[in-house]
This record gives structure tokens, C-alpha cells and sequence, in this order.
């Protein structure tokens, strides 16, 4: 009895009734304690940072701080070389993760405002539960993405995720303008359940959101590892609303270059239907390159009719890759001489395309050996004229340079039409290497900002 007495800290009655009454529920009261250390319950504890960057935690807690188990909500972010200390004491202990012991705890293993579980031994705090480290937590959302959905003048941001499946319980959404959330508490908890996608309404044009996903397991103890995605809703308009002769920005291989609106939907009922869109020609000549090395006039099987459907539509970013439509344009099938016209539903199937002598404003009146394989696009005037010519102008590196259509010759099997630097037309055998304008059709209701850039153009929504 003396030697566990001795152990324990506790006093040895001397049998005297009141007195004795009095040490034994002393003792009783301490051997409760003692029974909760060694058990671990955590002690619930209120922590902050001092001065020096120490985390302090006071509340009620036993003296003996040795395989103490204290558990607060974090009031700062993890960081190396962190240190507790408690209430009362000079005591400084380093913090170390489970399961390692040795090693500084690494930086994102919890953040500021989740809960956060410390035992002390031997002189030090070990991180007991939290990100990183607790192998019950579900592992961070994949496919995080914040996109403007504003509509009809209404700002939108739809954010959609891929949900984890191990240990996976739900998943908090919290949303902060202008910067990341640092922690849970750090921002407006916009979404919690098990679903995939949420749309958030309750945004105003021009203000960056900032939304981080934290997956929960069935403690509701958070996944803290960083993973945030933003976005700025933007008052935007449709692209069937610019006039023609508007500019829009196109990245091509991520540099933004002007395409004039030459054309809003179809240009005549020669067309079929798949060409009713807003029609965008490069303002400037992209290259110079070979119309067809076999000196055949066939646009189906022509070298630039794969290019421009090939490596050229690579160039474009993924969202004008995706909305560019596809269409069937009008055109010479099997070449000039001997070949046909084709239209509406028996057009060429593409992307991208020249445009033809038609569209640019020419017709049989201006030479017989024009193909009928389209109609003048509003950006052009119609004839031979200075002012018709004019409108037929393009530059390469800021010289005006003779540029390719589609059009054969039709008195000819090598033979395509062309446009002259000054804006009138000839023809020229298709091994020739000129200038060359891509030209697609987007879909009316594609998105653009409404505000103008400084140079007057305008910007896809989603660039």
C-alpha cells in the first residue's frame, strides 16, 4: 500500500474517522484523474498563438502534462518548428507527427479553424489527428473547377469536383472573395453533402470568388490538403449580337490574335443549316503554305484542306476548339475543270476552310471560271471596284500579301483563285505558296464579355 501510495502521489490515511474520510476522497478524486490520463481522453482546451508565434493552450487541464491528450480548434495554420506551450509554464514542446516522431511536422497538416488532436510525451506534442497524417481522412476531391455559368445578365459560378470514395463521409465548400480560405472557418460555407456539383448564386459580376473543397470523413474531421480554384463572373453577351466587323480575341497556341466577324448566320439558302453561326476570319494572313503539292485543284483531298482541319485546329485553345461547328461548306467537288458544285447538305464537311471567291464578294460577272460555291459575306462589298478591293486586303507581318480561297479555276485542274495584295483576284497553280486567312463558324449564343478590351475587341467569357 506505501509503495503504490508513493507511486501515485497520494496520502496515506491515518484512520481517524473524519480525517481519515477526508484523505480517502482526496485520494479517490486523484485516482479519477489518473484514470483519464492514462485512458487519453482528450481534454478539451482552447488554444492561441503568443507573441512569439507559440501555441498556447489553457483550460482545465491535470498538472501532470506527460501522455496528456488535448484536442482545439487550430487558430493558425500548421507550420514548421511549431511549438506548444501551456497556460502557467515556460515549457516549450516541439510538435512532431504521429508515426514519425522524429520529424518537424510538415506544413498543410492542418489549417487554421479545424479541429486538432496533441499528445504530449517525453517532451513533446505529437499530432494526432488532422491531414496528412490520419489515415482515416478521405484523400482531396479531384477535378476541382470554378466556371462562369452567368446567364441573361444573372452572375453564375458553377463548381463541380470528383468525390474520393475511401474514408469519404461528405465534403464542405467554402467560398471567400479575393483570396484562398485558409481554413474552414475562413470564408462562407456555401456547400456541405455528397453531391458533385453546386451552383453558386449569390456572387456579384467582377469580383474574384475563391472556393476550397474539404472532404470530410463520418468524425467530420477535414481534409486540409490545399486545393482551390477561382473565378470572377463576368456580364457577358452573346456573339450573334457583335456587329460585323467586330474583333475577337482567339488564342492561337495560348497568344491572343484578331478575327474579324465577316458574317452573322447563314449566308444564303444555299447553305445548309450547319453554317447559321457567327462567322470569324483571321484579320491578318497566319503563313504563307503550298495549296496542294500535287498540282491537283481538289479541295476534298488537299493538302491545306487537312492542315487546316489538322494541325491548325490543334492551335486553338479547348474551349474554341470544342464550340467551333462543324459545318458543310459549299465547293468545287472534284476539282476545276470537270468538277462540280456542291451545296447545302452535299457541302465539303470541316472545321476550318478558306473562304471563296463568292463569299468575298465576286461572282461569274468578274471571270466565268469562278465556281458558285458560296455568297457574299456582309463584310465584303460586291464587284471589282477600289473600295471592293479594299475590303479584301490582308498583311502578313504588316505587309499586304496575296492570299488564298478555296475556289478552283474552273478552266484548269492546277489551277486556285487568289487574291492580289491590292485586293483584285487572279489564279495561280496550287504548288505555289501564299498566304493563308482560317475562317470558322462559332454558334450565335457563344459567350463573350460585354465590355470591349482597350483595343476595341472583344474576349471569349472562358478564356
Amino acid at each position: 500500500m506505501a509503495t503504490q501510495t508513493a507511486n501515485l502521489g497520494l496520502a496515506l490515511p491515518g484512520y481517524e474517522d473524519a480525517a481519515d474520510i477526508a484523505v480517502l476522497n482526496q485520494n479517490a478524486q486523484k485516482l479519477d484523474e489518473q484514470v483519464l490520463h492514462w485512458n487519453m481522453a482528450p481534454y478539451p482546451a482552447t488554444a492561441t498563438l503568443t507573441p512569439s508565434g507559440a501555441l498556447e493552450l489553457s483550460g482545465v487541464l491535470p498538472a501532470d502534462k506527460d501522455g496528456l491528450t488535448v484536442q482545439f480548434v487550430s487558430p493558425a495554420a500548421a507550420t514548421d518548428g511549431l511549438q506548444a506551450k501551456f497556460a502557467g509554464s515556460d515549457t516549450l514542446y516541439p510538435i512532431l507527427t504521429t508515426g514519425e516522431g522524429k520529424e518537424p511536422i510538415q506544413a498543410g497538416a492542418w489549417d487554421q479553424g479545424v479541429p486538432v488532436t496533441l499528445t504530449v510525451s517525453g517532451g513533446n506534442c505529437f499530432f494526432k489527428a488532422g491531414a496528412g497524417v490520419n489515415d482515416t481522412l478521405p484523400p482531396q476531391v479531384t477535378g476541382f473547377k470554378a466556371v462562369d455559368s452567368s446567364s441573361g445578365g444573372v452572375p453564375k459560378i458553377t463548381v463541380s469536383w470528383q468525390n474520393p470514395t475511401a474514408f469519404f463521409a461528405g465534403i464542405l465548400i467554402v467560398r471567400k472573395e479575393g483570396s484562398a480560405p485558409t481554413g474552414v472557418r475562413d470564408g462562407v460555407k456555401v456547400y456541405t453533402g455528397t453531391g458533385t456539383s453546386y451552383v453558386d448564386a449569390d456572387v456579384v459580376f467582377d469580383t474574384a470568388y475563391y472556393y476550397r473543397a474539404y472532404p470530410y470523413n463520418d468524425k467530420k474531421q477535414y481534409q486540409t490538403l490545399t486545393n482551390v480554384v477561382s473565378v470572377a463572373p463576368q456580364p457577358s453577351k452573346k456573339l450573334s449580337e457583335l456587329p460585323v466587323e467586330s474583333l475577337l480575341k482567339i488564342k492561337e497556341d495560348g497568344v491572343p490574335v484578331n478575327y474579324l466577324v465577316v458574317h452573322q448566320g447563314k449566308p444564303s439558302s444555299i447553305y445548309d443549316a450547319s453554317c447559321d453561326g457567327t462567322w470569324l476570319l483571321r484579320q491578318d494572313i497566319a503563313e504563307n503554305r503550298v495549296w496542294e503539292a500535287d498540282d491537283v485543284n481538289k479541295l476534298e483531298s488537299s493538302d491545306i484542306h487537312s492542315y487546316l482541319n489538322g494541325t491548325w485546329l490543334n492551335r486553338y485553345d479547348v474551349n474554341i476548339k470544342s464550340a467551333i461547328k462543324q459545318v458543310k461548306i459549299p465547293y468545287r467537288q472534284n476539282g476545276g475543270s470537270g468538277g462540280t458544285d456542291r451545296t447545302g447538305a452535299n457541302g465539303l464537311s470541316c472545321k476550318i476552310f478558306l473562304l471563296s471567291g463568292y463569299e468575298v464578294g465576286w461572282t461569274t460577272s468578274a471571270s466565268p471560271y469562278f465556281p458558285v460555291d458560296g455568297a457574299k459575306l456582309s463584310y465584303f462589298l460586291a464587284g471589282t471596284g477600289s473600295s471592293a478591293n479594299a475590303k479584301r486586303v490582308a498583311k502578313l507581318n504588316g505587309s499586304a500579301t496575296l492570299w488564298w480561297l478555296r475556289s478552283p479555276y474552273t478552266n484548269s485542274t492546277g489551277h486556285v483563285w487568289g487574291i492580289y495584295s491590292g485586293g483584285d483576284c487572279n489564279y495561280h497553280g496550287t504548288r505555289s505558296s501564299f498566304g493563308v486567312r482560317p475562317t470558322f463558324i462559332l454558334p450565335a449564343d457563344f459567350l463573350v464579355k460585354a465590355a470591349p478590351n482597350s483595343d476595341g475587341s472583344y474576349s471569349p467569357i472562358d478564356e
